[in-house]
């Protein structure tokens, strides 16, 4: 169990680093939907398992899921400003969290949005490229101080 809890969190670190500096993130679409699967860590607000809507790096990380109940799935591509923008705080909205690289057999990890996407927010000031996501930090920093409102 160590060893998968560090090869997750290696995985989600390279995750962090890579999205910053292609600023794309990656999911898998149908007509239905967007790829997700159920949270083992997360609760909605019934106190089902929450849904994780699952996110990749990189393209062929995501093409590399899409068998069984993902085989009919499209790539889509989502700029970081976007995913930022729109996708995080409406994840948080809706009790929805992050699946991060899940690989084949659909293990991945699972990460609350709002802390996700400080983490980006974070690297970004590493990578030195924080000037166009600058009103993002503002935002996500006014949930984390609310967080207990959401």
């Amino acid at each position: 169990m160590l060893k998968d809890s560090a090869t997750l969190e290696a995985k989600y670190n390279r995750f962090i680093k890579t999205v910053c500096e292609t600023e794309i993130v990656y999911t898998l679409k149908e007509p239905r939907g967007f790829a997700f699967l159920y949270s083992n860590q997360f609760e909605d607000e019934d106190g089902e398992d929450a849904l994780l809507l699952c996110f990749w790096s990189k393209e062929a990380y995501s093409n590399a899921c899409k068998q069984a109940e993902w085989k009919n799935h499209e790539l889509v591509e989502i700029p970081l400003d976007l995913f930022l923008k729109n996708w995080c705080i409406g994840m948080k909205k809706d009790y929805t969290y992050a699946g991060i690289e899940c690989n084949s057999h659909l293990f991945c990890s699972e990460k609350d949005p709002i802390h996700l996407a400080i983490a980006i927010l974070e690297e970004l000031i590493e990578q030195d490229k924080l000037g166009n996501f600058v009103q993002y930090y503002t935002i996500y920093s006014d949930y984390l101080d609310n967080e207990d409102l959401f």
